[in-house]
């Protein structure tokens, strides 16, 4: 239910503000152009700027919802196809923006008679930062959504990739194979982790007051739990639920 509230009000809200944008209001919640001065704005058209705006919002629209869509279809290569459309949206309107100056009145001077367009380093400097940003937000997306990497040492058991740790036999109370999804068993609240785009969960979370680490297909079934004498119990499952079961057998026979 949750779910589906969040993505109707996600989709209701960017819908608002693209329409907004397009009949050529809402300049005031354009991040960047809304805290210039006066003086500054006069440089640029602002109806242009606005209804770029949404047309932008639209199109980040359509890959929110592929994104959507690859969460209930569990099909993830609509994630990728989703997050990467999102990036390509941002990064390539970030550069046309700041580097080809289409939104400037070219006839426009200053109160001192100098027209002022933005110094090139500033440009550049801005389209790095964005670049950067994005691309290790892309880097972050890959690593979350990928399955992590299970191997049973001689006394341990490793779990590599983002929030990966290494468990000791000596401190495994119990593994169990779960017949139901982690959105079945509960999620919870997240503390600190990663999950929102796509399916994949992992790293710390809350569930009626006890801590859990996750490295789970939310609606993969079954469900390895690992349950440790003094500490959290760690859950897992993969994208193909095979090799959830092949996981399990592995750690099942090493634990014994």
């Amino acid at each position: 239910m949750f779910g589906y509230i969040t993505i109707i009000s996600i989709t209701l809200l960017m819908i608002v503000l693209g329409i907004i944008f397009l009949i050529g209001k809402g300049a005031f919640l354009i991040a960047g152009y809304n805290t210039m001065s006066a003086e500054r704005k006069k440089q640029y058209n602002e109806q242009a700027i606005v209804k770029f705006m949404g047309k932008l919002m639209f199109f980040i629209l359509g890959a929110f919802l592929l994104i959507f869509g690859s969460y209930y279809l569990n099909e993830s290569w609509l994630s990728t196809l989703g997050v990467a459309l999102i990036f390509i949206g941002v990064l390539g309107s970030a550069i046309y923006v700041n580097t080809a100056d289409k939104f400037k009145k070219k006839d426009y001077e200053l109160s001192d008679g100098e027209l002022k367009p933005t110094p090139k380093w500033q440009k550049t400097l801005s389209t790095c930062i964005l670049i950067v940003v994005l691309i290790g937000s892309g880097v972050l997306v890959y690593f979350g959504n990928k399955d992590p990497e299970v191997t049973v040492n001689n006394n341990s058991i490793q779990i590599s990739g983002m929030y990966g740790t290494t468990i000791d036999f000596a401190d495994i109370d119990e593994v169990r194979l779960l017949n139901e999804s982690m959105r079945e068993i509960g999620v919870g609240t997240r503390t600190n982790g990663f999950g929102g785009i796509g399916d994949s969960l992992k790293g710390n979370f809350n569930h009626y007051g006890g801590d859990m680490l996750l490295f789970v297909r939310i609606d993969s079934v079954p469900t390895i739990g690992i349950y440790r004498t003094d500490d959290k119990p760690i859950f897992l499952s993969f994208k193909d639920p095979e090799e959830t079961r092949r996981v399990y057998e592995m750690l099942k026979e090493a634990v014994q």
